[in-house]
This record gives C-alpha cells, structure tokens and sequence, in this order.
C-alpha cells in the first residue's frame, strides 16, 4: 500500500514536472514568434517610408489657401446659414422651453389627483375605520350591559336567598327537642312517635 502510494506521488511529480518544462517551451516558442513579426514588421515599415512633405515657402506673396472662399455671394451665402441656424436653434429652445413647461403642468396635475385621490381613500379608511370601531363599541356597551343586568339579577337573587336561607341546616335540628334514650328528633320516644 505505501509503495503504491510513493511510486503514484513519484509519477504525479514526473508528471507535473514534465507539463512545467512543456508550458515553458510553449512560452519560449511564442515569444520568439512575437519577436519575429515585430522584426517583419519594423522592416516592411523602415523598407517603406513614406515621401517627406515639401519645404515650407515663407517668400510668398499671399495667402496660398483659400484666396477664393470669401467673395460677396460666399459670404452673403454664410450669412445666411448663420441666420438659419441661429434661428432654428432659437425655434428648438422655445419648443423645448414649452415641452417642458407642458411637462411640467402634466405632472403637476397628475401629483395632485394623486394627493386627492390619497387624500379620498385615506377619508374612506378612516370613517371605515370608525364605523368598525363604533360598532365594536356599541357591541361591548351591549354586552356590558348585559352582563351587569345579569350580575344585579343574581346578586339580587342571592341577597333574597341569604335572606330566606335562615339558620344552617345543623343550627335548624337543634331547634327541636330529641329522644333522651335513642337520641331521634320529633319527640319520637322509643318506639312511640308523638309529634308536638
């Protein structure tokens, strides 16, 4: 078992060892090969230069560029673009300026028929709330009031018992006279029953 063990680990080690040496190779090979075509290609570009612009002419009698681009009809022409678009810009900023204006209406009437209709379903709420709370109210009265009338009659009920109740039943049997010889009540004399 532990040879088995030793010789797997020897074998995982040759192994990793062996796809370390070949991801450096691979490494090495496409260095080279980068290398190679930035050689090719700063070759291509030193073997194609471009031409160098002219000397600069400082001697010149005028302006080179542009000697025809203002005449009367140019310039009139530009003046008129320039109006055009400044107009335009003008007529874009007003629009805007009412869009948003109109925007800003249609919110503020929505946000108060919001607030309104929040405001209507809190006042519906709260009088359900009422009426639910009112009619609790009304029920507890109810049945305080039933339980107090039934706790007088009972309390009445047993005030009128105390008072009819009289002695104990033990302190009544004292009232009569018994037998001096077999101790029964109602005079009841040996064998003899007179009653008084």
């Amino acid at each position: 078992m532990k040879e088995d063990k030793e010789k797997l680990e020897q074998y995982e080690q040759q192994y990793l060892a062996s796809e370390i040496a070949n991801s450096e190779r691979m490494q090495l090979e496409t260095k080279a090969l980068t290398t190679q075509q930035y050689e090719s290609a700063l070759y291509t570009q030193v073997k194609n230069k471009p031409l160098r612009l002219p000397k600069a002419e400082p001697d010149s009698d005028g302006p080179i560029f542009g000697k025809l681009d203002m005449t009367a009809e140019r310039v009139a022409e530009m003046r008129r673009r320039a109006k055009e678009v400044l107009n335009h810009q003008l007529q874009t900023i007003k629009n805007k300026k009412e869009q948003s204006q109109k925007e800003k209406e249609r919110a503020k009437r929505h946000e108060i028929e919001v607030l309104n209709r929040t405001r209507k379903d809190l006042r519906e709420d709260s009088y359900k709330k009422f009426l639910v709370t009112n009619k609790l109210r009304k029920e507890l009265e109810d049945c305080w009031a039933t339980q107090n009338a039934e706790k007088i009659r009972e309390d009445a009920l047993e005030k009128k018992h105390q008072m009819t109740a009289g002695l104990l039943l033990i302190d009544q049997c004292n009232q009569y006279a018994r037998c001096a010889q077999c101790k029964r009540g109602d005079m009841f004399i040996c064998g003899s029953r007179l009653t008084a």
